[in-house]
């Protein structure tokens, strides 16, 4: 993973948190600091498990092999993502995850219904989201 690169279809710097071990979403926010969007890949960065990218900061996530050409792309419009490897594994892949909900804070306190990214659907009603993946031949 360390020769691959990942793209962003946007050019600032990409705001992610981390859970803690109790599986809480801690507060604190780290920057990675991107080219134009691009960034080398770095398997240690999955060390404590998945990057939460909230804020729909990203549309589209490229994979691109050493050479920064298109490996794996995956567009979707969901509000967060997720991008993980088995941490600690050593695992050859990573995970682009397009995610409508995520863990609670770590100081959350407050009822169901007031879960951030909290999805509701009455009876009767439905839920669809859609995501598109692009491998490239």
């Amino acid at each position: 993973m360390e020769d691959y690169w990942i793209a962003f279809d946007s050019d600032k710097p990409i705001r992610y948190r981390l859970l803690n071990g109790e599986g809480l979403l801690e507060d604190e926010v780290y920057t990675w600091e991107t080219d134009g969007g691009v960034a080398p890949l770095d398997p240690h960065m999955f060390d404590r498990d998945a990057l939460i990218i909230e804020g729909g900061q990203a549309e589209k996530v490229s994979i691109l092999s050493p050479d920064r050409m298109d490996v794996l792309s995956v567009s979707f419009q969901s509000p967060l993502f997720g991008l993980w490897t088995p941490a600690g594994k050593g695992a050859p892949f990573l995970c682009i995850e397009p995610w409508y909900g995520r863990a609670d804070r770590a100081d959350f306190e407050g009822s169901i219904e007031k879960r951030e990214y909290d999805n509701c659907v009455s009876p009767g009603d439905r839920f669809s989201a859609e995501y598109t993946i692009e491998i490239a031949e």
